[in-house]
């Protein structure tokens, strides 16, 4: 059956499972909402140990935002342990104000089997409460067959 386009994945909900190889170009694989607030931002801070974000900085840093997409993406696809990080594009496009809802889009662009492991590239999209794009980028992650 010819699932190009079809939405896999919502928070929360996930028809995804395992069958990596069902998924082909176009397949949206996560769909999630974040209002990134303050105390998000102290957690992304703490946890990257980022000391260059002022207390009265107004927008929140672009590798945040990067990392909450990614981390849906990842979390919907159920990516089991031994998967490898091979690669990352990121385009950031406008600054994020502190308390912006944002909402985070990624999709298949590729899924190739090479020897042992399954390379699968991951398109991701964020855009704003007024539905105009942020960030944009590309993921290849390793997983082993």
């Amino acid at each position: 059956m010819d699932n190009k386009g079809k939405i896999l994945a919502k928070e929360g909900q996930n028809s995804i499972g395992t069958g990596y190889n069902s998924l082909i170009a176009g397949d949206v694989v996560s769909e999630r909402s974040y209002n990134i607030d303050y105390k998000m931002m102290e957690q992304y801070i703490t946890a990257v140990q980022d000391t260059s974000f002022q207390n009265d900085d107004s927008f929140v840093p672009p590798m945040c935002i990067s990392a909450l997409s990614l981390r849906g993406a990842i979390e919907d696809l159920k990516i089991p342990g031994g998967t490898l990080h091979a690669s990352q594009e990121i385009t950031f496009i406008k600054p994020v104000s502190i308390n912006q809802s944002l909402s985070c889009h990624a999709k298949i662009s590729s899924n190739t089997l090479r020897g042992d492991w399954r390379f699968m590239a991951i398109v991701l999209s964020v855009t704003d409460m007024n539905g105009i794009e942020v960030m944009s980028g590309k993921s290849t992650i390793m997983l082993p067959k």
